[in-house]
């Protein structure tokens, strides 16, 4: 599942490579993929083509690209979702495209080095598990809460003061309410690090525990950002993820660090992994 890494490596490359190029034409093959206007592609369409991209954005693992006209279409990256930035055409799109034109606008960026710099690109939106698309007003990020998961005002103490006192920990990290672009998988990773059992209560964890989980919240995302994402991930320039997540989906397996079983339990549909030693409840 693409999280905030994965979010950010492809906001990166979109914005190098999109910036100040105009909206040509969108196709969308499976139209449940289009959430606003809802399954209306030709609507959607309708409300791009014409504009160019100002600018590429993050908010938590979602991006928003910001067309002229205060418009903004943002990609909710779901389960999963693939996107494929090519100087060619794909024949014939698996889920939806975005075709962009070669002459960039005034005041655009010049490309990337990792980014095609002329003639047309074709944005393929593809394997779209629970993806999806929304044209609608461009609105400024507001003043958090909910803070982005690499602010670097998501300490300690900020954290201990924005927790709920009787949510979960894990529950907590991962609710949009509060921190943005922590899922699953990497939640698991850093509660692992930070040696905090993931069914923690927040008003249990200590001062000293609340400054492990924010030094482990930077340091597993950083850490996958800077592998290429998660393993499996394809990247910009085709670049495959190499991050490992330690003990996601290994339960009953040796923790990596104590060579104790993993455990694992399932809340929500969700699998939750942990160290039963070096995460006491």
């Amino acid at each position: 599942m693409p999280e905030l890494p994965e979010a950010e490596l492809w906001r990166r490359s979109l914005s190098s490579a999109l910036t100040g190029r105009r909206v040509t034409a969108f196709t969308s093959l499976q139209p449940g993929f289009v959430r606003a206007p809802l399954r209306d592609p030709d609507g959607f369409a309708a409300g791009v083509v014409g504009r160019a991209v100002t600018d590429v954005e993050r908010r938590g693992k979602q991006l928003l690209f910001r067309l002229d006209g205060e418009v903004a279409v943002t990609l909710g990256m779901g389960l999963w979702v693939r996107l494929e930035l090519r100087p060619a055409p794909l024949e014939p799109p698996k889920g939806a495209e975005l075709v962009f034109d070669s002459a960039r606008s005034s005041g655009g960026r010049p490309a990337g080095g990792d980014s095609p710099s002329a003639g047309r690109l074709f944005l393929a939106i593809t394997e779209i598990a629970l993806a999806n698309v929304r044209l609608g007003r461009y609105e400024p990020p507001a003043e958090p809460p909910p803070f982005d998961a690499l602010d670097t005002r998501l300490d300690g103490p900020r954290l201990a003061a924005l927790a709920p006192a009787r949510a979960a920990v894990k529950a907590f990290l991962t609710d949009v309410r509060y921190v943005l672009g922590v899922g699953n998988g990497y939640s698991d990773a850093l509660l692992w690090q930070a040696r905090v059992h993931p069914r923690r209560p927040c008003n249990s964890l200590a001062a000293g525990e609340w400054a492990a989980v924010a030094v482990a919240l930077r340091a597993v995302l950083t850490a996958a950002f800077e592998a290429g994402g998660e393993s499996g991930f394809v990247g910009p320039r085709g670049r495959i993820g190499a991050y490992e997540r330690p003990i996601h989906h290994h339960g009953g397996e040796p923790c990596p660090r104590c060579g104790s079983p993993l455990g694992s339990l399932t809340a929500g549909r969700r699998e939750t992994n942990f160290c039963p030693v070096c995460q006491p409840l």
